[in-house]
């Protein structure tokens, strides 16, 4: 095997994800990394790994990708992601605060900071974050937070109009509301909703 036949298979990987055929995409990158271990396919391999639900080997992934490459903060963010999706909200902190840290005027970075305070049950920090946050566009998913972020903090008024307002904005439909809430029932209910 050459070099260029890892090209073929990480570009026949990447033409798989961009189809969202995540199995096919991690095929490709894995026989790519068996002749050409590189950073970016292992990083590829732990997207493809997280839009699967294999949340654990994702971060592997990651874990490897950051060995190679201490300083970069994508992959600092797609550990926290991988952190968060396994609802392990203070190891995601650690991580999300590195990237905070290296770029703070990110307001991307903020989202994720507030939902894992919120997971957390820290309302007050939570709140701080998606302050911050308001400075910039608020999507749909932000409303949806900041009114269970007001629900855990009894301001019942405050999140109906917070839920109204992430319908109004057009992002989502009416069932996707319905959806995302009831994904989150489990939060709430771990916050004493």
């Amino acid at each position: 095997a050459r070099p260029d036949d890892a090209q073929l298979y990480e570009k026949m990987g990447y033409c798989c994800q961009e189809t969202g055929n995540w199995e096919e995409a991690l095929k490709y990158y894995r026989m790519a990394e068996l002749i050409d271990r590189k950073v970016w396919t292992i990083k590829k391999t732990g997207l493809c790994l997280r839009r699967l639900g294999r949340y654990e080997e994702a971060l592997g992934r990651y874990m490897e990708a950051a060995a190679m490459e201490p300083d970069n903060l994508h992959t600092t963010m797609m550990t926290a992601h991988c952190y968060l999706d396994m609802r392990e909200y203070e190891k995601a902190l650690n991580h999300y605060f590195k990237v905070e840290y290296k770029e703070p005027g990110n307001l991307k970075i903020l989202r994720p900071i507030a939902y894992c305070y919120l997971a957390l049950g820290k309302p007050g920090e939570s709140a701080r974050y998606y302050e911050r946050l308001s400075a910039g566009k608020l999507t749909a998913h932000d409303l949806i937070n900041m009114g269970h972020l007001a629900l855990c903090q009894g301001r019942k008024k405050d999140a109906m109009v917070l839920y109204r307002q992430s319908l109004a904005s057009g992002e989502i439909s009416r069932e996707q509301f319905i959806t995302l809430f009831g994904e989150d029932k489990s939060l709430l209910v771990s916050l004493g909703i």
